[in-house]
């Protein structure tokens, strides 16, 4: 192509449209870079809300790391109460099985004492003043055991009752059977609850007689049909 070719195309081109596509392309190019810009803020943001996270995760985290610890700790000390707990409960009772008498073996000491009054001012011969300070002092005993709720009761000349009395022997008698005829060793009860029966002989009717219709029983047997001791 010859020069004046050339220079017939550019002049037919024009100098406008030149200049309309290098606007063209520049702002082209501005947008392009504009929106690089764009989004490497986007992502500065995002780095920078991350970051935020993090630093927030990392405090709850701290918090509750301190919290278990707290808790953690809470607890052994809770566990070591409840431990000197159990132990001062052992303690106190041992000492109270060990010591549990002491008040009443105080107030039992007096019986003892009287009764060796009794025995060192009793002479030989006066036995009235020496009967009298041994009622004296099983008075005693009997007002001191009941103060700590234990009473002796007698079931002679009631009905034999195997809740109360153990019969330790028979005694064949004309009258009925399953009467309490002796009484060996009176009964006790601790609170109402029984620590020994009376240990009494029971009435068995002699043969031809016949026995009480209401006459009490020993584990389903008549306490008269025991072999006599």
């Amino acid at each position: 192509m010859s020069e004046d070719d050339k220079a017939k195309i550019t002049t037919d081109i024009g100098q406008e449209a030149i200049d309309a596509a290098l606007a063209a392309v520049e702002k082209r190019a501005k947008e392009g870079a504009g929106s690089e810009g764009e989004r490497h803020a986007e992502l500065e943001n995002e780095v920078e809300q991350l970051k935020q996270r993090l630093d927030l995760a990392q405090t709850r985290g701290k918090e509750a790391l301190a919290q278990l610890k707290e808790e953690h700790e809470r607890v052994l000390r809770a566990a070591a109460d409840l431990d000197n707990q159990k132990k001062r409960a052992q303690r106190e009772k041992d000492e109270a099985i060990k010591f549990g008498l002491e008040r009443f073996l105080k107030e039992l000491l007096p019986v003892a004492d009287n009764l060796e009054r009794a025995l060192a001012h009793s002479d030989a011969d006066d036995k009235a003043s020496l009967v009298t300070g041994v009622k004296m002092v099983a008075k005693l005993l009997e007002d001191t055991l009941g103060k700590h709720g234990v009473k002796a009761f007698s079931g002679k000349g009631q009905p034999f009752d195997p809740r109360l009395h153990e019969a330790m022997s028979t005694v064949d008698v004309e009258g009925p059977s399953g009467q309490v005829h002796e009484e060996f060793l009176r009964g006790y009860t601790l609170n109402d609850r029984l620590i020994r029966p009376a240990l009494v002989a029971v009435t068995r009717a002699k043969d031809g007689a016949s026995p009480a219709s209401d006459a009490p029983t020993v584990d389903g047997e008549d306490p008269t049909t025991h072999p006599e001791s």
